[in-house]
């Protein structure tokens, strides 16, 4: 099988990671859900997307008639500058129906010490 550093290395440079369904990323009319595990993978509803396969589902759910909510959740120990990027490309894209849901740690978000 293909290394997992290099899969990791290509998402979070926002490339297409080969096998993966970038246009295919499943998308509910109501409600969908972005977060950042600990291990820095972005989930599109708790399945695995690239930084590329996330801006092609937000731009997505600009399109529909009826924008569904977007929440955002990430893991108090997601690596803050995959978490902060995604954050970035959520604001970003415009979306207008989002929210932060269970971020008590969020407020470490690009927080320096």
């Amino acid at each position: 099988g293909r290394d997992p550093d290099v899969k990791y290395i290509m998402q979070k440079r926002g490339f297409p990671v080969p096998g993966e369904a970038v246009a295919g990323v499943n998308i509910d009319d109501k409600w969908n859900k972005v977060s950042v595990a600990a291990n820095g993978d972005i989930l599109w509803n708790d399945k695995p997307v690239s930084l590329v396969g996330l801006k092609l589902a937000l731009a997505q759910t600009k399109t529909m008639s009826d924008e569904p909510n977007l929440e955002w959740v990430t893991s108090g120990s997601a690596p803050n500058d995959t978490a902060s990027t995604v954050l970035k490309t959520i604001m970003d894209s415009g979306v207008t129906k989002f929210g932060f849901v269970g971020n008590e740690s969020a407020d470490r978000i690009g927080a320096t010490k």
